[in-house]
């Protein structure tokens, strides 16, 4: 799974941050993934998974690269990474210059590096989100991620500074309600399964809770059903893939629909179109 976005550098002309790209991907990374990073704007990524280790602390020690923990890497500077074994790995990430606009300058001292532990997941549902943004509408997303990256900065220079030389997130979310708390997990959980239908067994699960208490804790945050919120994802995932030209019968094999047929039918009942009619209306309002 990879999804987001590159800017051109036409944006670069705009005072203030300026995005560069976002994206959240996951795979299952092979042995020997070491490296050395280093970009020529400004890094914040997040790891969903386990990601092996990095050096962390005022001595640089190695340390397991736990989920929920995230950087805040300056322009030119490197960061580490290594793993001993094949793991599974998913990670959000954007790019962005002039983050001395945003106060980040401050936030990573002399090495360029700081570390922000984030048991919430705020950043990283931020990240994700404006993922999907960028994946979805492209260059015109530009500036609803940039708003995603503000809510960002807000949570990094509220953070905590911890004894380990991290910072722990903290925020209005972590004080969410646990059925609040549940629709989040199950949004995230749906946006990374758009290629297959998800019977609401399975979604109940993963959540780990009865099908009758999710059905009414989702319905009555979200106002519609854990199924209409799931093919709502895939048919907006539908939308760019088509706007991106690829084929229609591939469209639907990638986001398991039965057939073509099927495919076709929802989708005009959903958007008002057939797929092919979708494509070449919008094609020329772009």
């Amino acid at each position: 799974m990879r999804k987001g976005f590159w800017w051109n550098d036409d944006y670069f002309e705009l005072p203030g941050l300026k995005l560069k790209c976002i994206g959240e991907w996951a795979e299952i990374s092979g042995a020997n993934a070491d490296g050395i990073f280093s970009h020529d704007f400004w890094v914040i990524d997040f790891s969903f998974e386990n990601m092996g280790e990095f050096p962390c602390g005022p001595q640089g020690e190695w340390a397991l690269r736990d989920p929920g923990l995230a950087q805040l890497i300056r322009p030119g500077s490197n960061y580490f990474r290594r793993k001993s074994k094949s793991i599974k790995s998913h990670c959000a990430y954007i790019g962005f210059s002039h983050g001395e606009a945003a106060g980040f300058d401050r936030l990573v001292g002399q090495s360029g590096v700081s570390v922000f532990r984030d048991p919430g997941f705020m950043i990283g549902d931020c990240l994700s989100k404006g993922a999907d943004l960028a994946q979805i509408m492209g260059e015109y997303s530009y500036w609803k991620t940039l708003g995603v990256l503000y809510d960002i900065a807000g949570l990094l220079h509220a953070a905590t500074p911890q004894a380990d030389g991290t910072s722990l997130v903290v925020g209005w979310e972590a004080k969410d309600p646990p059925e609040r708390q549940l629709v989040r997990k199950l949004q995230k959980y749906l946006s990374l399964n758009l290629d297959r239908h998800i019977s609401l067994k399975e979604m109940a699960i993963a959540m780990d809770i009865s099908v009758s208490s999710l059905t009414h804790a989702y319905s009555s945050l979200a106002g519609e059903s854990p199924q209409e919120t799931h093919l709502k994802m895939r048919l907006e995932r539908a939308c760019h893939m088509l706007l991106m030209g690829e084929v229609i019968k591939d469209i639907a094999t990638q986001l398991g629909f039965s057939d073509v047929h099927h495919f076709t039918k929802v989708f005009k009942i959903r958007n008002g179109l057939p797929p092919a009619q979708f494509y070449k209306r919008h094609k020329i309002l772009r």
